[in-house]
């Protein structure tokens, strides 16, 4: 066999098993994704948020002040702040959790006039979601109800707000 033959051999090779890697690692990134659904169910694991539960719905959002789709989502969550409001803050909490440092993330927060009842520093890993923006509904027994995640589109911002009203009327 020539030296030539050899090497194109060679490089099939290396092309045949860099494809297999690329075509793998896609295929666990999806099933990643997949997997946020399945902690829909089951209680939150964040220990901070221990004592939070005490009323019919915590709204738990995970965010980076770098997240360009958190950013495109200011709005949005400024609207669940007032939500509170509008209900007397008596009906459900609005934590955030994000890899800031804490005081960080509050005064970003607070420079985008968004009122949160808790902000913690914690990876979005630690809440069952592999990235920002995401969003938790949790029950008074912390346990996840529902996921949001990513850059909502309008519809999907109505469903959330519709389920905030009523998770948050539930006794």
């Amino acid at each position: 066999m020539s030296l030539e033959k050899i090497a194109n051999a060679v490089i099939i090779m290396v092309c045949v098993v860099a494809l297999y890697a690329l075509v793998d690692q896609t295929i666990a990134m999806k099933s990643k994704q997949i997997s946020t659904t399945n902690i829909i169910g089951k209680p939150i694991k964040l220990s901070s948020l221990r004592g939070v539960h005490a009323k019919p719905l915590t709204v738990v959002l995970a965010m980076s002040s770098t997240c360009h789709y958190c950013l495109d989502s200011l709005p949005l969550y400024e609207k669940i702040s007032q939500g509170r409001k509008n209900t007397g803050g008596s009906r459900f909490d609005f934590v955030v959790v994000s890899p800031e440092p804490t005081g960080q993330m509050a005064k970003f927060l607070a420079d985008h006039h968004i009122e949160a009842d808790q902000v913690l520093q914690a990876p979005p890993t630690s809440i069952g979601v592999l990235g920002t923006p995401s969003i938790l509904l949790v029950d008074s027994g912390g346990v996840v109800r529902r996921v949001f995640a990513g850059k909502l589109a309008a519809s999907k911002e109505a469903e959330l707000e519709g389920a905030i009203r009523s998770d948050a009327s539930l006794n």
